[in-house]
Protein backbone atom coordinates (compact mmCIF):
# COMPACT_ATOMS: atom_id res chain seq x y z
CA UNK A 1 0.00 0.00 0.00
CA UNK A 2 1.27 3.59 -0.44
CA UNK A 3 2.48 5.17 2.76
CA UNK A 4 0.07 7.88 3.76
CA UNK A 5 -0.78 6.97 6.98
CA UNK A 6 -0.30 9.46 9.70
CA UNK A 7 2.21 9.74 12.21
CA UNK A 8 0.20 9.79 15.26
CA UNK A 9 -1.62 6.68 14.09
CA UNK A 10 1.58 4.97 13.42
CA UNK A 11 2.72 5.94 17.02
CA UNK A 12 -0.47 4.81 18.91
CA UNK A 13 -0.43 1.83 16.98
CA UNK A 14 3.50 1.05 18.43
CA UNK A 15 2.15 1.81 21.95
CA UNK A 16 -0.88 -0.55 21.89
CA UNK A 17 1.48 -3.49 20.49
CA UNK A 18 3.45 -2.48 23.48
CA UNK A 19 0.87 -2.80 26.20
CA UNK A 20 0.07 -6.10 24.57
CA UNK A 21 3.25 -7.68 26.36
CA UNK A 22 1.37 -8.19 29.38
CA UNK A 23 2.46 -9.34 32.76
CA UNK A 24 1.84 -13.22 33.42
CA UNK A 25 -0.63 -13.04 36.20
CA UNK A 26 -2.86 -10.93 33.14
CA UNK A 27 -1.78 -13.43 30.12
CA UNK A 28 -4.09 -16.44 29.77
CA UNK A 29 -2.65 -18.41 26.82
CA UNK A 30 -5.30 -21.07 27.05
CA UNK A 31 -7.98 -18.29 25.71
CA UNK A 32 -5.61 -16.59 23.40
CA UNK A 33 -4.98 -20.25 21.95
CA UNK A 34 -8.77 -20.53 21.62
CA UNK A 35 -9.23 -16.96 20.23
CA UNK A 36 -6.84 -17.81 17.63
CA UNK A 37 -8.43 -21.27 17.36
CA UNK A 38 -11.34 -19.96 16.80
CA UNK A 39 -10.95 -17.07 14.67
CA UNK A 40 -11.78 -17.03 11.18
CA UNK A 41 -8.97 -17.89 8.59
CA UNK A 42 -9.91 -16.14 5.39
CA UNK A 43 -10.05 -19.32 3.85
CA UNK A 44 -11.43 -19.38 -0.28
CA UNK A 45 -11.29 -22.86 -0.03
CA UNK A 46 -12.55 -26.17 1.57
CA UNK A 47 -11.36 -29.66 2.11
CA UNK A 48 -14.01 -31.95 1.70
CA UNK A 49 -13.51 -36.39 2.26
CA UNK A 50 -14.34 -37.70 -0.92
CA UNK A 51 -15.44 -41.45 -1.58
CA UNK A 52 -15.38 -43.33 -4.93
CA UNK A 53 -16.77 -46.16 -6.25
CA UNK A 54 -16.54 -46.76 -9.74
CA UNK A 55 -16.84 -51.18 -10.10
CA UNK A 56 -12.97 -51.53 -11.30
CA UNK A 57 -9.42 -49.98 -11.27
CA UNK A 58 -9.25 -46.59 -12.79
CA UNK A 59 -7.77 -43.28 -13.00
CA UNK A 60 -10.73 -40.80 -12.09
CA UNK A 61 -10.27 -36.84 -12.58
CA UNK A 62 -13.16 -34.99 -11.55
CA UNK A 63 -14.76 -32.05 -13.28
CA UNK A 64 -16.44 -28.67 -12.63
CA UNK A 65 -18.61 -29.36 -15.18
CA UNK A 66 -19.79 -32.44 -17.07
CA UNK A 67 -16.91 -33.01 -19.58
CA UNK A 68 -19.59 -34.29 -21.97
CA UNK A 69 -20.89 -30.75 -22.31
CA UNK A 70 -17.87 -28.38 -22.11
CA UNK A 71 -14.95 -30.21 -22.74
CA UNK A 72 -12.82 -27.47 -21.33
CA UNK A 73 -14.53 -28.06 -17.99
CA UNK A 74 -11.35 -27.50 -15.43
CA UNK A 75 -9.83 -30.79 -13.93
CA UNK A 76 -10.41 -29.58 -9.76
CA UNK A 77 -9.15 -33.19 -8.70
CA UNK A 78 -7.57 -36.50 -9.97
CA UNK A 79 -6.88 -39.99 -8.21
CA UNK A 80 -6.29 -43.48 -9.09
CA UNK A 81 -8.63 -46.38 -7.24
CA UNK A 82 -7.34 -49.77 -6.04
CA UNK A 83 -8.50 -52.87 -8.09
CA UNK A 84 -11.78 -52.88 -6.56
CA UNK A 85 -12.58 -49.21 -8.19
CA UNK A 86 -12.47 -48.02 -4.57
CA UNK A 87 -11.02 -44.74 -3.02
CA UNK A 88 -11.29 -42.34 -0.48
CA UNK A 89 -9.29 -39.03 0.12
CA UNK A 90 -10.15 -35.64 0.35
CA UNK A 91 -9.97 -32.90 -1.88
CA UNK A 92 -9.46 -29.35 -1.87
CA UNK A 93 -11.79 -27.18 -4.14
CA UNK A 94 -12.96 -23.14 -4.05
CA UNK A 95 -15.96 -22.63 -1.30
CA UNK A 96 -18.15 -21.67 -3.98
CA UNK A 97 -18.50 -25.27 -5.39
CA UNK A 98 -20.32 -25.72 -2.30
CA UNK A 99 -23.48 -27.11 -2.72
CA UNK A 100 -22.23 -27.51 -6.73
CA UNK A 101 -22.76 -30.30 -8.72
CA UNK A 102 -19.28 -31.85 -9.64
CA UNK A 103 -18.27 -34.89 -12.38
CA UNK A 104 -16.64 -38.09 -11.58
CA UNK A 105 -15.24 -39.13 -14.72
CA UNK A 106 -13.82 -42.65 -16.02
CA UNK A 107 -13.74 -44.83 -18.63
CA UNK A 108 -15.89 -42.55 -20.61
CA UNK A 109 -18.54 -42.59 -18.44
CA UNK A 110 -19.27 -39.48 -15.93
CA UNK A 111 -20.99 -39.62 -12.10
CA UNK A 112 -22.84 -36.40 -10.90
CA UNK A 113 -22.44 -35.70 -7.23
CA UNK A 114 -23.54 -32.66 -5.06
CA UNK A 115 -20.79 -31.46 -3.03
CA UNK A 116 -20.76 -30.88 0.48
CA UNK A 117 -17.96 -30.01 3.31
CA UNK A 118 -19.41 -33.45 5.04
CA UNK A 119 -18.30 -35.23 1.77
CA UNK A 120 -18.50 -36.01 -1.87
CA UNK A 121 -20.03 -39.65 -2.87
CA UNK A 122 -19.20 -40.73 -6.26
CA UNK A 123 -21.36 -44.21 -6.93
CA UNK A 124 -21.42 -45.86 -10.70
CA UNK A 125 -23.34 -48.51 -9.74
CA UNK A 126 -26.23 -46.16 -8.86
CA UNK A 127 -25.20 -43.82 -12.03
CA UNK A 128 -23.88 -45.96 -14.75
CA UNK A 129 -24.58 -45.10 -18.08
CA UNK A 130 -22.26 -46.96 -20.80
CA UNK A 131 -24.09 -45.06 -24.27
CA UNK A 132 -20.70 -43.23 -25.55
CA UNK A 133 -18.46 -45.91 -24.83
CA UNK A 134 -18.23 -46.74 -27.98
CA UNK A 135 -17.25 -43.25 -28.96
CA UNK A 136 -14.22 -41.80 -29.79
CA UNK A 137 -14.04 -37.72 -28.59
CA UNK A 138 -12.38 -35.38 -30.67
CA UNK A 139 -9.11 -35.10 -30.07
CA UNK A 140 -8.34 -38.79 -28.38
CA UNK A 141 -6.39 -40.34 -30.53
CA UNK A 142 -3.90 -37.30 -31.00
CA UNK A 143 -3.79 -37.63 -27.04
CA UNK A 144 -3.17 -40.98 -27.02
CA UNK A 145 -0.43 -40.91 -29.89
CA UNK A 146 1.31 -38.89 -28.26
CA UNK A 147 0.76 -39.76 -24.52
CA UNK A 148 2.14 -43.38 -26.22
CA UNK A 149 5.43 -41.97 -28.33
CA UNK A 150 6.38 -39.80 -24.73
CA UNK A 151 6.33 -43.58 -23.59
CA UNK A 152 7.55 -45.68 -26.58
CA UNK A 153 9.33 -43.29 -28.36
CA UNK A 154 10.71 -43.76 -32.08
CA UNK A 155 13.82 -45.31 -33.03
CA UNK A 156 14.55 -46.61 -28.99
CA UNK A 157 14.49 -50.28 -27.73
CA UNK A 158 11.14 -50.08 -25.92
CA UNK A 159 11.07 -53.86 -24.97
CA UNK A 160 11.42 -53.31 -21.34
CA UNK A 161 7.28 -51.68 -22.21
CA UNK A 162 6.49 -55.99 -23.36
CA UNK A 163 4.01 -57.78 -20.37
CA UNK A 164 5.41 -60.60 -19.44
CA UNK A 165 2.52 -62.66 -20.13
CA UNK A 166 1.82 -65.47 -22.66
CA UNK A 167 -0.65 -63.14 -24.78
CA UNK A 168 -1.76 -59.72 -25.06
CA UNK A 169 -5.29 -60.74 -26.49
CA UNK A 170 -8.41 -59.27 -25.06
CA UNK A 171 -11.03 -61.21 -23.10
CA UNK A 172 -15.15 -60.79 -23.08
CA UNK A 173 -16.16 -60.89 -19.73
CA UNK A 174 -19.85 -60.01 -20.39
CA UNK A 175 -22.90 -61.34 -22.90
CA UNK A 176 -23.29 -58.37 -25.68
CA UNK A 177 -20.43 -56.92 -25.60
CA UNK A 178 -19.64 -54.67 -28.80
CA UNK A 179 -16.08 -53.96 -29.74
CA UNK A 180 -14.82 -51.25 -32.25
CA UNK A 181 -11.38 -50.70 -33.88
CA UNK A 182 -10.04 -47.08 -34.65
CA UNK A 183 -7.19 -46.35 -36.24
CA UNK A 184 -4.38 -43.82 -34.73
CA UNK A 185 -1.79 -44.16 -37.04
CA UNK A 186 1.32 -45.69 -38.85
CA UNK A 187 5.00 -45.22 -38.01
CA UNK A 188 6.43 -47.15 -40.50
CA UNK A 189 7.54 -47.03 -43.80
CA UNK A 190 5.64 -50.14 -44.81
CA UNK A 191 2.18 -51.13 -45.82
CA UNK A 192 0.93 -52.94 -42.93
CA UNK A 193 -2.48 -55.37 -43.13
CA UNK A 194 -4.57 -55.92 -39.92
CA UNK A 195 -6.56 -58.53 -38.80
CA UNK A 196 -8.47 -60.15 -36.13
CA UNK A 197 -9.56 -63.46 -34.65
CA UNK A 198 -10.86 -64.70 -31.79
CA UNK A 199 -11.62 -68.04 -29.55
CA UNK A 200 -12.93 -69.83 -26.58
CA UNK A 201 -11.02 -67.76 -23.45
CA UNK A 202 -9.84 -71.83 -21.59
CA UNK A 203 -8.05 -72.45 -24.84
CA UNK A 204 -4.64 -70.96 -23.76
CA UNK A 205 -1.92 -70.56 -26.59
CA UNK A 206 0.52 -73.40 -25.35
CA UNK A 207 -2.28 -75.75 -25.08
CA UNK A 208 -2.18 -75.69 -28.57
CA UNK A 209 -1.54 -78.25 -30.46
CA UNK A 210 -1.42 -77.82 -34.14
CA UNK A 211 -1.93 -74.34 -34.73
CA UNK A 212 -1.60 -72.76 -38.42
CA UNK A 213 -1.98 -70.52 -40.94
CA UNK A 214 -3.52 -71.30 -43.75
CA UNK A 215 -2.32 -69.45 -47.12
CA UNK A 216 -4.32 -69.76 -50.09
CA UNK A 217 -1.76 -69.14 -53.21
CA UNK A 218 1.76 -67.74 -52.94
CA UNK A 219 2.92 -65.27 -51.30
CA UNK A 220 2.34 -62.45 -54.11
CA UNK A 221 -1.09 -63.29 -53.05
CA UNK A 222 -0.72 -60.69 -50.66
CA UNK A 223 0.55 -58.28 -52.31
CA UNK A 224 1.80 -57.41 -56.00
CA UNK A 225 2.27 -53.79 -57.42
CA UNK A 226 -0.78 -54.65 -59.61
CA UNK A 227 -3.51 -55.84 -57.59
CA UNK A 228 -2.34 -54.56 -53.99
CA UNK A 229 -3.32 -56.17 -51.45
CA UNK A 230 -5.30 -59.72 -51.00
CA UNK A 231 -7.92 -61.32 -48.39
CA UNK A 232 -5.89 -62.69 -46.33
CA UNK A 233 -7.24 -65.60 -44.00
CA UNK A 234 -6.61 -66.85 -40.39
CA UNK A 235 -7.75 -70.72 -39.44
CA UNK A 236 -7.57 -71.71 -36.29
CA UNK A 237 -7.98 -75.12 -35.31
CA UNK A 238 -10.16 -75.12 -32.36
CA UNK A 239 -9.68 -78.74 -31.48
CA UNK A 240 -13.13 -79.69 -31.82
CA UNK A 241 -13.40 -82.13 -34.42
CA UNK A 242 -13.77 -80.18 -38.27
CA UNK A 243 -14.08 -77.01 -36.80
CA UNK A 244 -12.46 -73.96 -37.86
CA UNK A 245 -12.96 -70.34 -37.01
CA UNK A 246 -13.03 -68.03 -39.66
CA UNK A 247 -11.17 -64.81 -39.42
CA UNK A 248 -12.37 -61.74 -40.42
CA UNK A 249 -10.69 -59.03 -41.54
CA UNK A 250 -11.91 -55.58 -41.58
CA UNK A 251 -11.50 -52.21 -43.78
CA UNK A 252 -13.25 -49.55 -45.37
CA UNK A 253 -13.63 -51.25 -48.97
CA UNK A 254 -14.51 -54.40 -47.70
CA UNK A 255 -11.09 -56.44 -48.78
CA UNK A 256 -9.83 -57.32 -45.54
CA UNK A 257 -7.53 -54.63 -44.56
CA UNK A 258 -6.59 -51.36 -43.62
CA UNK A 259 -3.34 -49.96 -44.56
CA UNK A 260 -1.16 -47.26 -43.76
CA UNK A 261 -2.77 -45.15 -45.86
CA UNK A 262 -5.99 -45.27 -43.94
CA UNK A 263 -6.63 -42.21 -41.90
CA UNK A 264 -6.55 -40.99 -38.14
CA UNK A 265 -9.83 -42.04 -36.78
CA UNK A 266 -10.70 -44.29 -38.82
CA UNK A 267 -13.62 -47.02 -37.11
CA UNK A 268 -14.70 -50.56 -37.53
CA UNK A 269 -17.20 -52.71 -35.75
CA UNK A 270 -15.23 -56.13 -35.27
CA UNK A 271 -17.67 -58.32 -35.26
CA UNK A 272 -18.95 -62.44 -34.16
CA UNK A 273 -19.85 -64.87 -36.99
CA UNK A 274 -20.80 -67.37 -34.36
CA UNK A 275 -19.76 -70.37 -32.93
CA UNK A 276 -18.28 -71.95 -36.25
CA UNK A 277 -16.83 -68.70 -37.64
CA UNK A 278 -19.89 -69.03 -40.40
CA UNK A 279 -23.31 -67.21 -38.98
CA UNK A 280 -24.63 -64.00 -39.61
CA UNK A 281 -22.12 -61.15 -38.40
CA UNK A 282 -23.70 -59.87 -35.45
CA UNK A 283 -21.70 -56.96 -33.52
CA UNK A 284 -22.55 -58.39 -29.59
CA UNK A 285 -19.78 -60.79 -28.90
CA UNK A 286 -20.82 -63.33 -25.78
CA UNK A 287 -18.56 -63.77 -22.66
CA UNK A 288 -15.83 -66.24 -22.31
CA UNK A 289 -14.49 -65.20 -25.31
CA UNK A 290 -11.12 -63.58 -26.59
CA UNK A 291 -9.50 -61.31 -29.43
CA UNK A 292 -6.32 -61.52 -30.95
CA UNK A 293 -4.65 -59.39 -33.31
CA UNK A 294 -2.22 -59.95 -36.26
CA UNK A 295 -0.38 -57.07 -38.91
CA UNK A 296 0.92 -58.79 -41.98
CA UNK A 297 3.68 -56.23 -42.85
CA UNK A 298 5.17 -55.44 -46.52
CA UNK A 299 8.31 -54.94 -45.01
CA UNK A 300 11.66 -56.58 -47.34
CA UNK A 301 8.45 -58.50 -48.87
CA UNK A 302 8.44 -61.35 -46.43
CA UNK A 303 4.37 -60.50 -45.37
CA UNK A 304 4.90 -62.70 -42.23
CA UNK A 305 1.86 -62.41 -40.05
CA UNK A 306 2.75 -60.77 -36.23
CA UNK A 307 0.45 -61.70 -33.43
CA UNK A 308 -0.73 -60.50 -30.29
CA UNK A 309 -0.29 -63.94 -29.24
CA UNK A 310 3.72 -65.04 -28.57
CA UNK A 311 3.02 -68.79 -29.24
CA UNK A 312 1.58 -67.93 -33.27
CA UNK A 313 4.49 -66.07 -33.76
CA UNK A 314 7.11 -69.00 -32.76
CA UNK A 315 4.67 -71.74 -34.13
CA UNK A 316 3.37 -71.05 -37.48
CA UNK A 317 4.30 -72.04 -41.30
CA UNK A 318 4.33 -75.31 -40.52
CA UNK A 319 6.19 -75.45 -37.39
CA UNK A 320 9.01 -72.92 -38.32
CA UNK A 321 9.94 -71.44 -35.05
CA UNK A 322 11.01 -68.11 -34.61
CA UNK A 323 14.69 -67.63 -32.47
CA UNK A 324 12.84 -67.53 -28.60
CA UNK A 325 16.19 -67.68 -26.87
CA UNK A 326 18.54 -65.20 -28.06
CA UNK A 327 16.14 -62.24 -27.93
CA UNK A 328 14.79 -60.63 -24.44
CA UNK A 329 10.97 -60.34 -26.35
CA UNK A 330 10.51 -63.44 -26.47
CA UNK A 331 8.65 -63.70 -29.55
CA UNK A 332 6.55 -60.63 -28.44
CA UNK A 333 5.77 -58.54 -31.37
CA UNK A 334 3.14 -55.80 -29.91
CA UNK A 335 2.42 -53.89 -26.67
CA UNK A 336 -1.00 -53.06 -25.08
CA UNK A 337 -1.90 -50.34 -23.11
CA UNK A 338 -5.25 -48.79 -21.03
CA UNK A 339 -6.21 -45.67 -20.71
CA UNK A 340 -8.61 -45.20 -18.01
CA UNK A 341 -9.86 -41.88 -18.45
CA UNK A 342 -11.47 -42.70 -21.93
CA UNK A 343 -11.69 -46.28 -21.30
CA UNK A 344 -9.63 -47.39 -23.85
CA UNK A 345 -7.27 -49.62 -25.02
CA UNK A 346 -4.38 -49.17 -27.04
CA UNK A 347 -2.42 -51.59 -28.94
CA UNK A 348 1.36 -51.04 -30.75
CA UNK A 349 2.86 -53.36 -33.05
CA UNK A 350 6.62 -53.71 -34.24
CA UNK A 351 5.71 -54.52 -37.95
CA UNK A 352 9.16 -56.08 -38.60
CA UNK A 353 8.76 -59.92 -38.40
CA UNK A 354 10.76 -61.16 -35.78
CA UNK A 355 12.16 -64.55 -37.74
CA UNK A 356 15.88 -65.42 -38.28
CA UNK A 357 16.68 -63.14 -41.42
CA UNK A 358 14.73 -60.13 -40.47
CA UNK A 359 15.50 -60.03 -36.45
CA UNK A 360 18.54 -57.72 -36.88
CA UNK A 361 17.05 -54.90 -38.86
CA UNK A 362 14.69 -54.55 -36.01
CA UNK A 363 14.51 -51.50 -33.44
CA UNK A 364 12.07 -52.87 -31.25
CA UNK A 365 10.20 -49.65 -30.77
CA UNK A 366 6.73 -51.39 -30.98
CA UNK A 367 5.36 -47.85 -32.25
CA UNK A 368 4.47 -48.95 -35.76
CA UNK A 369 1.37 -49.53 -36.13
CA UNK A 370 -0.82 -47.91 -33.60
CA UNK A 371 -4.71 -48.39 -33.02
CA UNK A 372 -7.42 -48.53 -30.23
CA UNK A 373 -10.01 -50.34 -29.02
CA UNK A 374 -13.51 -49.15 -27.49
CA UNK A 375 -15.65 -51.92 -25.65
CA UNK A 376 -19.36 -51.23 -24.31
CA UNK A 377 -19.58 -52.74 -21.64
CA UNK A 378 -15.97 -52.78 -20.28
CA UNK A 379 -13.46 -55.71 -20.50
CA UNK A 380 -11.24 -57.20 -18.20
CA UNK A 381 -8.50 -55.03 -18.13
CA UNK A 382 -7.09 -55.36 -14.55
CA UNK A 383 -4.20 -57.10 -15.94
CA UNK A 384 -3.06 -54.53 -18.46
CA UNK A 385 -0.92 -51.56 -17.90
CA UNK A 386 -2.03 -48.10 -17.54
CA UNK A 387 -0.64 -45.88 -20.48
CA UNK A 388 0.18 -42.81 -18.31
CA UNK A 389 2.33 -43.46 -15.58
CA UNK A 390 2.85 -39.99 -14.52
CA UNK A 391 -0.52 -38.60 -12.84
CA UNK A 392 -1.32 -35.46 -11.77
CA UNK A 393 -3.84 -32.76 -10.19
CA UNK A 394 -3.49 -29.12 -9.91
CA UNK A 395 -4.51 -26.12 -7.58
CA UNK A 396 -4.52 -22.37 -9.13
CA UNK A 397 -5.38 -18.77 -7.50
CA UNK A 398 -3.95 -15.59 -6.38
CA UNK A 399 -2.35 -14.57 -3.35
CA UNK A 400 -2.80 -11.03 -1.82
CA UNK A 401 -0.27 -9.40 0.81
CA UNK A 402 -0.69 -6.22 2.91
CA UNK A 403 3.07 -5.49 3.53
CA UNK A 404 2.27 -2.87 6.66
CA UNK A 405 2.39 -6.27 8.81
CA UNK A 406 1.85 -6.09 12.26
CA UNK A 407 0.79 -2.86 11.81
CA UNK A 408 -3.38 -2.39 10.23
CA UNK A 409 -2.90 -0.39 7.33
CA UNK A 410 -5.33 0.41 4.36
CA UNK A 411 -6.20 -3.69 3.24
CA UNK A 412 -6.79 -2.36 -0.10
CA UNK A 413 -5.16 -6.26 0.02
CA UNK A 414 -2.93 -5.30 -3.33
CA UNK A 415 0.74 -4.55 -2.16
CA UNK A 416 1.76 -7.26 -3.71
CA UNK A 417 -0.43 -9.95 -5.52
CA UNK A 418 1.06 -12.84 -6.82
CA UNK A 419 -0.64 -16.11 -9.41
CA UNK A 420 0.21 -19.44 -8.62
CA UNK A 421 -0.32 -22.71 -9.95
CA UNK A 422 0.90 -25.68 -8.05
CA UNK A 423 0.62 -29.63 -9.71
CA UNK A 424 1.10 -32.92 -8.23
CA UNK A 425 2.15 -35.45 -10.16
CA UNK A 426 1.36 -39.21 -8.56
CA UNK A 427 1.66 -42.82 -9.29
CA UNK A 428 -1.26 -45.65 -9.78
CA UNK A 429 -0.43 -45.79 -5.62
CA UNK A 430 -1.39 -42.41 -5.27
CA UNK A 431 1.93 -41.35 -4.26
CA UNK A 432 3.37 -38.42 -5.17
CA UNK A 433 6.57 -38.16 -7.49
CA UNK A 434 6.78 -34.19 -7.26
CA UNK A 435 5.04 -31.64 -7.37
CA UNK A 436 5.87 -28.87 -10.12
CA UNK A 437 4.63 -24.90 -9.05
CA UNK A 438 5.00 -21.83 -11.29
CA UNK A 439 4.74 -18.35 -9.64
CA UNK A 440 4.00 -14.59 -11.17
CA UNK A 441 4.02 -11.68 -9.60
CA UNK A 442 0.92 -9.71 -11.53
CA UNK A 443 0.37 -6.54 -9.00
CA UNK A 444 2.50 -4.17 -7.66
CA UNK A 445 0.43 -1.64 -5.12
CA UNK A 446 3.53 -0.96 -2.43
CA UNK A 447 6.65 1.39 -1.59
CA UNK A 448 8.40 -1.31 0.38
CA UNK A 449 10.36 -4.33 -1.70
CA UNK A 450 9.36 -7.71 -0.98
CA UNK A 451 10.74 -11.30 -1.85
CA UNK A 452 8.66 -14.53 -2.02
CA UNK A 453 9.47 -17.39 -0.29
CA UNK A 454 7.48 -21.19 0.14
CA UNK A 455 7.07 -23.20 2.57
CA UNK A 456 4.98 -26.92 2.92
CA UNK A 457 3.80 -27.55 6.72
CA UNK A 458 5.31 -30.87 7.64
CA UNK A 459 7.32 -31.43 4.93
CA UNK A 460 9.59 -28.47 3.47
CA UNK A 461 10.23 -26.34 6.99
CA UNK A 462 12.99 -24.37 5.36
CA UNK A 463 11.93 -21.63 2.68
CA UNK A 464 12.59 -22.07 -0.68
CA UNK A 465 13.34 -18.41 -2.43
CA UNK A 466 10.52 -18.42 -4.97
CA UNK A 467 12.33 -14.84 -6.40
CA UNK A 468 13.57 -11.61 -4.54
CA UNK A 469 12.10 -8.17 -4.78
CA UNK A 470 8.86 -8.59 -6.52
CA UNK A 471 8.58 -5.26 -7.97
CA UNK A 472 11.51 -6.06 -10.40
CA UNK A 473 10.25 -9.43 -10.88
CA UNK A 474 6.94 -8.04 -11.99
CA UNK A 475 5.07 -10.16 -15.09
CA UNK A 476 8.02 -12.31 -14.49
CA UNK A 477 6.88 -16.69 -14.00
CA UNK A 478 9.20 -18.54 -11.91
CA UNK A 479 8.94 -22.18 -11.68
CA UNK A 480 10.34 -25.04 -9.83
CA UNK A 481 9.70 -29.14 -8.55
CA UNK A 482 9.95 -30.56 -5.45
CA UNK A 483 11.02 -33.78 -5.35
CA UNK A 484 12.80 -35.67 -2.62
CA UNK A 485 10.81 -33.71 -0.11
CA UNK A 486 7.45 -34.89 -1.20
CA UNK A 487 8.11 -38.23 -2.84
CA UNK A 488 6.82 -41.49 -2.06
CA UNK A 489 4.18 -39.12 0.05
CA UNK A 490 0.40 -39.88 0.05
CA UNK A 491 -0.95 -36.90 -2.31
CA UNK A 492 -4.04 -36.62 -0.25
CA UNK A 493 -2.18 -36.31 2.56
CA UNK A 494 -0.34 -33.21 1.49
CA UNK A 495 -2.91 -31.04 0.95
CA UNK A 496 -3.19 -27.80 -0.75
CA UNK A 497 -4.25 -26.03 2.78
CA UNK A 498 -0.31 -27.26 3.60
CA UNK A 499 1.16 -24.65 1.32
CA UNK A 500 2.86 -21.96 3.09
CA UNK A 501 3.80 -19.03 0.55
CA UNK A 502 4.69 -15.96 2.24
CA UNK A 503 6.50 -12.46 2.01
CA UNK A 504 9.80 -11.00 3.58
CA UNK A 505 9.11 -7.10 3.28
CA UNK A 506 13.00 -6.18 3.33
CA UNK A 507 11.84 -2.67 4.47
CA UNK A 508 10.90 -4.25 8.05
CA UNK A 509 12.35 -7.45 7.77
CA UNK A 510 9.10 -9.26 8.68
CA UNK A 511 7.37 -12.34 6.75
CA UNK A 512 3.91 -12.43 6.17
CA UNK A 513 2.35 -15.15 5.92
CA UNK A 514 -1.47 -16.56 5.58
CA UNK A 515 -3.76 -16.22 8.41
CA UNK A 516 -2.76 -18.89 11.22
CA UNK A 517 0.30 -20.32 9.08
CA UNK A 518 3.62 -20.55 11.14
CA UNK A 519 6.49 -18.02 10.18
CA UNK A 520 9.83 -19.78 9.14
CA UNK A 521 12.52 -20.28 11.87
CA UNK A 522 14.28 -17.19 10.74
CA UNK A 523 11.37 -14.89 11.17
CA UNK A 524 11.67 -11.83 12.89
CA UNK A 525 9.14 -12.09 15.64
CA UNK A 526 10.43 -9.72 18.16
CA UNK A 527 7.98 -7.40 19.89
CA UNK A 528 5.03 -9.65 18.50
CA UNK A 529 2.20 -10.72 20.40
CA UNK A 530 0.52 -14.72 19.83
CA UNK A 531 -1.88 -13.17 17.74
CA UNK A 532 0.16 -11.37 15.45
CA UNK A 533 2.73 -14.31 15.49
CA UNK A 534 -0.18 -16.56 13.96
CA UNK A 535 -1.50 -13.64 11.64
CA UNK A 536 -4.42 -13.43 12.94
CA UNK A 537 -6.23 -10.19 13.33
CA UNK A 538 -7.11 -9.22 16.50
CA UNK A 539 -8.07 -6.09 18.99
CA UNK A 540 -10.62 -4.91 21.96
CA UNK A 541 -11.36 -8.64 22.43
CA UNK A 542 -12.67 -9.83 18.87
CA UNK A 543 -11.06 -10.79 15.80
CA UNK A 544 -10.64 -8.18 12.85
CA UNK A 545 -12.33 -7.98 9.28
CA UNK A 546 -8.87 -8.13 7.50
CA UNK A 547 -6.24 -10.48 7.11
CA UNK A 548 -2.63 -9.64 6.50
CA UNK A 549 -2.88 -12.40 3.60
CA UNK A 550 -5.04 -14.20 1.61
CA UNK A 551 -5.02 -16.45 -0.87
CA UNK A 552 -8.08 -16.52 -3.77
CA UNK A 553 -8.94 -19.21 -5.51
CA UNK A 554 -8.55 -18.64 -8.80
CA UNK A 555 -6.66 -16.43 -11.25
CA UNK A 556 -7.22 -12.99 -13.01
CA UNK A 557 -8.65 -11.39 -9.64
CA UNK A 558 -9.02 -7.18 -10.04
CA UNK A 559 -7.32 -5.66 -7.01
CA UNK A 560 -9.12 -3.17 -5.18
CA UNK A 561 -8.46 0.43 -5.43
CA UNK A 562 -5.67 2.04 -4.54
CA UNK A 563 -6.12 2.79 -0.19
CA UNK A 564 -9.67 2.07 -0.23
CA UNK A 565 -10.30 -0.97 1.46
CA UNK A 566 -10.76 -4.50 -0.51
CA UNK A 567 -14.61 -4.08 0.55
CA UNK A 568 -14.85 -0.86 -0.90
CA UNK A 569 -14.65 -3.00 -4.24
CA UNK A 570 -16.05 -6.02 -3.34
CA UNK A 571 -19.25 -5.71 -1.86
CA UNK A 572 -19.68 -8.86 -0.38
CA UNK A 573 -16.24 -9.66 1.44
CA UNK A 574 -17.47 -8.22 4.49
CA UNK A 575 -21.29 -10.64 4.39
CA UNK A 576 -18.67 -13.79 3.90
CA UNK A 577 -16.51 -12.46 6.66
CA UNK A 578 -19.97 -12.10 8.98
CA UNK A 579 -20.77 -15.37 7.83
CA UNK A 580 -17.38 -17.04 8.62
CA UNK A 581 -17.05 -17.57 5.08
CA UNK A 582 -20.26 -20.23 5.19
CA UNK A 583 -21.92 -18.21 2.74
CA UNK A 584 -20.88 -15.81 -0.07
CA UNK A 585 -18.32 -17.63 -0.94
CA UNK A 586 -18.13 -16.42 -4.54
CA UNK A 587 -17.59 -12.60 -3.30
CA UNK A 588 -13.82 -12.42 -5.31
CA UNK A 589 -16.37 -12.64 -8.79
CA UNK A 590 -18.14 -9.76 -7.87
CA UNK A 591 -16.11 -6.27 -8.63
CA UNK A 592 -17.73 -3.07 -8.53
CA UNK A 593 -15.99 -0.01 -9.70
CA UNK A 594 -16.69 2.65 -7.28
Amino acid sequence: MRRNLFLCACSTLIILLGSSCLSKDLYDAEQVGRDIELSFDFSTTVNCPVQMSVGRQALIHIYAENPEVNSNSPILYAAYTDKNGQYTGEITLAGEYVGKTVYACAYGICIPAKVSTGGITFNAAQNRSETRALEVEEGLCERLKKEFMDRLPEARNNTKQLEDVDNINLRVVTDGTEIMFTFISSGASTTSQIYYYYYPTGYNSNQVANQELARPGSQNYFYNEAKGYGDYELIINRFKKNKFLLTKGFGDNGNGYINSGCKTNFNADILFYGEDGNSDTGTAFPKGYSIGFFIVSSWADVYEPMFTDWWCNSHQNGGTKFKTNSWQHNNKQAVRFKDSASGKIIFGFEDIALTETLQEKCDFDFNDFLFLISTSPALDTEEIPELQQDFSESMEGTLLFEDLYPYEGDYDMNDVIIEYTWTKHFDQNNLLTRIDYEFTPVHDGADYISNFSLMIDNYVNTPIEIFKNHKSSLGQTFKGTLTGEVAGKKKDNLAWSDFNPFITVVNTNREVHLTKKKASANANQQGLNEYQKNYVSFSQGKAGEYPFAMNIARKGFTPAAETKRIDSNYPQYKLWVEAAGKAYTDWYNYYTKQ
